[in-house]
């Protein structure tokens, strides 16, 4: 029980997995977005085709661990950094 004690404690995370959506929620995870990926996304640019930013899929996990999202949300969220080129 005491895991649900700690899980009703971390906040819920709305997650979005396309662009500029996807950029979102990384920066609510606390991710530096650089301008370059910012102004790709909200030209409507693929986000693939911008070079020199990369998240490391551990700093992802520890990040993930203060927000209540579920193991399917995560997964969806890793599957759409890979498909954008940003894992």
């Amino acid at each position: 029980m005491q895991a649900t004690a700690e899980q009703s404690r971390r906040p819920g995370l709305p997650m979005l997995f396309a662009g500029a959506g996807l950029l979102r929620t990384l920066d609510r995870l606390g991710f530096s977005i650089p301008a370059t990926l910012q102004a790709a996304a909200d030209e409507g640019r693929p986000l693939s085709r911008v070079t020199g930013f990369k998240i490391d899929v551990h700093d992802l996990d520890e990040r993930f661990k203060l927000f209540d999202v579920g193991f399917e949300k995560r997964l969806q969220f890793k599957c759409a950094l890979t498909n954008a080129g940003l894992l």
